[in-house]
Parts: structure tokens; C-alpha cells; sequence
């Protein structure tokens, strides 16, 4: 996934506080695409979270379903 903007715009940051900047100026084609990469971020996250919620469901249903029985004999040595 690229998220250059999102690195530069960190790298912003991070000088600005360093510097005691009050304020970080973008400009409007700078914050079109870090807003493009923050949405494909999260729209991302979401779709993993909703993936692992799934498998997570999957897998306490298989465990509620599925038995198993063990047995042991004393063995012998």
C-alpha cells in the first residue's frame, strides 16, 4: 500500500513541533491526496476487521460443533 503522502505529511509534523510551528499549511492537491490514502486506509482496515470478525465467528461455531474424544490407556514401559 502506498502511503507516501501520509509519511510526508508525519514528516511535516514531527518539524513543525520541533520547530514550535503553530500551524502546518497544505496545499489543496498536497491534502487531495493525503485524504486519498487516509480513505483507502481505513476502508482497508474495515474490510480486514470485518474478515477477521468473520473467521473469528467461524472458528467459536466449528469449536461449539466439533467434539472430540480422548482416550488413554496406561501404556507400558
Amino acid at each position: 500500500m502506498n502511503t507516501t503522502e501520509i509519511e510526508k505529511f508525519i514528516d511535516r509534523y514531527n518539524r513543525a513541533v520541533q520547530g514550535r510551528s503553530k500551524e502546518i499549511r497544505l496545499q489543496i492537491k498536497e491534502a487531495e491526496l493525503l485524504v486519498h490514502e487516509i480513505t483507502i486506509l481505513l476502508s482497508r482496515s474495515t474490510t480486514l476487521a470485518d474478515k477477521i470478525i468473520e473467521l473469528q465467528d467461524k472458528l467459536l461455531n466449528s469449536s461449539n460443533t466439533t467434539s472430540s474424544k480422548i482416550e488413554m490407556d496406561g501404556g507400558q514401559f
